[in-house]
């Protein structure tokens, strides 16, 4: 009865996570056996807190400091659960459908907020240049660009950036002007019209990224990243790699690579496990360049690592293949290790892994430690999926604006 529970009603008011950061709730549901009965736990904490209202009275009771006092991650863990609990197939109905209308209300407030921040960025801008009394500069120009086709997305993209943020609506904002900013420097002030673009674009760098065909054991999809740039000395090889010196003759710069990672990683977004569980890169380096030609792969490898940053993504690991052909000394001397640590170092919030190996032990090393199964693996590194399925998914792509 509402009588019976005004005291918890108040504290609920207080500390909107109680039942999530508050150890008593746990307490009384392991107390009530193995059946963890909700009814009678909810009557338990009833009464405790009307117990506690009685002894101690409304201040000392609801005094700052008398309980846990919710942090980013209790809301965070708190909108997981209800997540869970809105796609539970044996969940209740009553049950899922409270689940999906605290959701919606989650996620309405969370979009809201995302556009007062995009606004604010926005008012920074012109605010800045108005007290300067000077004309916007083509760089802020390209920002409020930007900013505008953040502010015009629907609000299933914005959802999908609070999601890899932890639903920071600050950090969402902030990656989705990064994202669209990017988008103009590649494609050029079309993009903010068309908000899109073909693999027909990269033709000749294509084959450098693909996506593996299936998900690894924990949904996430796989981005194969083909050793395909060569050193000038050594021979193409069934049109399987592209020298330095070829890439120079066609004019292909670190904006065409850009380019292809953006179409790879707009195609595993297609999946809607990717948008969910997010990628992990398996990185071909079993040849090693040049000296002369690691500078210019490491330019290329910047601009990637600035769009794997922005992209709706999360961006969970990356394999780093070096082959039987490598010793550990070797690396840890060379250019190569100062790329993982630089480059892909900033991003190893998530993991990094380095395999030096026969390929027969990393092909059972990727599938029993980190979920990666033969057949999302090239053969060209002891897996199953050949270059056919490459010619296959590049074909498929051909003409499809991602």
């Amino acid at each position: 009865p509402k009588s019976e529970r005004t005291a918890l009603s108040k504290a609920i008011v207080k500390n909107p996570l109680l039942f999530v950061n508050c150890p008593h709730t746990k307490m009384f549901l392991e107390q009530g056996g193995e059946d963890f009965d909700a009814a009678s736990t909810a009557r338990r904490l009833a009464k405790y807190w009307e117990s506690r209202r009685a002894l101690f009275g409304d201040r000392m009771c609801y005094a700052p400091g008398t309980m846990a006092k919710p942090v980013l991650g209790d809301y965070q863990q708190y909108y997981a659960r209800i997540q869970i609990i809105m796609e539970d197939p044996n969940a209740d109905e009553m049950t899922r459908y409270d689940a999906r209308r605290i959701i919606e209300s989650i996620n309405e407030h969370k979009v809201r907020a995302v556009d007062e921040n995009l606004r604010r960025m926005d008012e920074c801008i012109i605010a800045d240049h108005e007290e300067r009394d000077n004309e916007v500069a083509a760089e802020q120009m390209m920002k409020l660009s930007a900013i505008a086709m953040a502010m015009k997305s629907d609000n299933d993209l914005k959802l999908q950036f609070l999601r890899v943020e932890k639903m920071v609506e600050e950090k969402a904002a902030h990656r989705m002007v990064t994202y669209f900013e990017i988008g103009l420097r590649l494609f050029g002030p079309d993009f903010e019209h068309r908000r899109s673009m073909a693999l027909d674009d990269v033709e000749d760098c294509s084959e450098l990224l693909i996506v593996a065909p299936y998900e690894d054991n924990f949904g996430r999809s796989v981005l194969i990243w083909r050793q395909i740039v060569v050193d000038d000395e050594e021979e193409e090889v069934n049109d399987n790699y592209i020298s330095m010196a070829r890439l120079s003759q066609l004019g292909i710069t670190k904006n065409h690579f850009a380019k292809v990672m953006w179409n790879a990683l707009h195609a595993a977004m297609e999946r809607s496990s990717c948008r969910k569980n997010g990628f992990v890169i398996l990185f071909d380096r079993t040849k090693a360049l040049s000296s002369s030609n690691r500078a210019k792969f490491h330019s290329f490898a910047q601009l990637i690592v600035s769009l794997v940053n922005c992209v709706p993504l999360s961006f969970r690991a990356v394999h780093y293949v070096f082959g039987p052909n490598h010793s550990w000394r070797d690396i840890i001397l060379s250019w190569e290790l100062r790329v993982l640590g630089g480059i892909f170092g900033i991003l190893m919030k998530q993991k990094t892994v380095v395999h030096v190996e026969s390929f027969e032990d990393l092909v059972l090393n990727l599938g029993v430690a980190y979920g990666i199964s033969s057949n999302n693996i090239p053969a060209t590194l002891g897996g199953s999926l050949d270059s056919e399925y490459c010619g296959q998914w590049l074909t498929s792509r051909r003409g499809i604006n991602t």
